[in-house]
């Protein structure tokens, strides 16, 4: 009795430690000033598939910067396009590395309100 109980907790123990499978899509989404911002992750085999969307109703102009483990993916200004309401989507296809990876998104208006947001694969 007492060495079934000591393999129960052995193979309890053994689970929790155990990593948790990789996810092949993850979003993150966070309020900005005056609208909001997405960035979504897609795994496709080797390459990560990366999407940026922001979206405000105040603020046309955006300074994006994308970085894929500190790694520069992206930087530059766009401007927002849209009748109802101002939007922004940038799309980057990145290599897909061995463990788990972080791109980093930071925006900052023309009146230099920033948002950042960061999602892990």
């Amino acid at each position: 009795m007492r060495t079934c109980a000591v393999a129960l907790l052995t193979v309890a123990a053994l689970a929790a430690a155990a990593p948790a499978a990789a996810d092949d899509d993850t979003r993150v989404r966070k309020a900005c000033p005056g609208g909001t911002a997405e960035l979504r992750l897609k795994a496709d085999g080797d390459t990560i598939e990366v999407e940026l969307r922001v979206s405000s109703r105040t603020s046309r102009t955006w300074r994006i910067v994308l970085l894929h483990e500190r790694n520069l993916v992206f930087q530059g200004i766009r401007r927002a396009t849209g009748s109802s309401g101002y939007s922004v989507r940038i799309r980057r296809t990145i290599p897909d590395w061995p463990g788990s990876e972080t791109v980093t998104a930071s925006m900052r208006t023309a009146t230099t309100r920033t948002c950042r947001l960061a999602a892990t694969i």
